[in-house]
């Protein structure tokens, strides 16, 4: 039989499909601390993370991380994580901040203060072992799921990572399709080809769906130019992105629930997506 101690671990990993490193405690105040096993801050800062996740899908809210605040006093080992919500109702947008507390005692044990205060600065991410792209476990209300490597099996075909949020799923594909030479740059001419391809493709794959909007040259927030293009798949409301970096397509398709608020959420994680992809730094013999 499941002990109260362990009783929240084993149904996460039922409903889930995560083992996390997680003792008692419910979280809910700094008395009352979720214990947190792991003893590297990396895997603190993942532990959390995916906590959040679970908590999110079970109270179907959107989230985001705002502030993670290292305690002070006789709370010293409880680490505060402030999470910015919003709950959508028939006729609001509920925005709310909850404070989460965890227990990182295993973490801090025998480090000084400078080590105790570096831990807040890690954020979980995924690293393409290919071209060094990071991928953050939160992308504004987005949250990454996984990530497949499909090189191996499917030369050309490079990786898929997934991201999903409330009524929301996310696929950003990064692939060369092995040609040589790849521009360098964004080129509009030789990515129009490939975007109407995937396009086609979107179409062909589903029988409901019809373009809602003409394909768009545009440019992200921090300069990086990409195509894009609307389309509706029955109630969903569906955006198929593309651009190119480090020598690379990097293609985005995502879905959604047609509602103003995530029309927003959608337009915010392309922008980060493809900002993150162009600023990524060079990997050796790719200078």
């Amino acid at each position: 039989m499941a002990t109260n101690e362990t009783a929240l671990r084993e149904q996460i990993k039922r409903d889930f499909g995560f083992d996390l490193p997680i003792g008692s405690g419910s979280a809910s105040s700094r008395d009352d601390p979720l214990v947190i096993l792991a003893s590297d801050p990396r895997d603190v800062a993942l532990t959390e993370m995916l906590l959040l996740r679970c908590f999110g899908e079970v109270f179907e809210k959107l989230w985001r991380v705002r502030a993670r605040v290292a305690m002070e006093g006789r709370w010293r080992h409880v680490e505060q994580v402030k999470v910015e919500t919003k709950r959508l109702t028939s006729t609001e947008i509920v925005t709310e901040e909850t404070n989460h507390y965890f227990d990182v005692s295993a973490s801090i044990a025998g480090k000084d203060a400078g080590a105790r205060d570096l831990r807040q600065a890690f954020m979980p991410y995924y690293v393409d072992p290919a071209t060094g792209i990071l991928f953050p476990y939160e992308i504004g209300w987005m949250h990454f799921d996984k990530a497949v490597e499909n090189e191996a099996a499917h030369p050309g075909l490079g990786l898929t990572v997934s991201y999903t949020a409330l009524n929301i799923k996310a696929s950003v594909y990064v692939y060369s399709r092995n040609i040589e030479p790849f521009p360098e740059m964004f080129d509009l001419d030789f990515v129009s080809a490939e975007f109407d391809a995937a396009a086609s493709d979107l179409l062909g794959f589903n029988s409901d769906g019809r373009s809602a909007d003409d394909r768009t040259l545009a440019v992200s927030g921090g300069g990086t130019s990409y195509l894009w293009q609307a389309f509706e798949i029955g109630a969903h409301q569906s955006v198929l992105a593309l651009t190119t970096a480090r020598r690379n397509y990097v293609k985005l398709r995502m879905t959604w629930l047609a509602e103003p608020l995530i029309d927003e959420v959608a337009s915010e994680f392309i922008d980060a997506v493809f900002d993150l992809a162009s600023w990524a730094p060079p990997l050796r013999g790719q200078d």
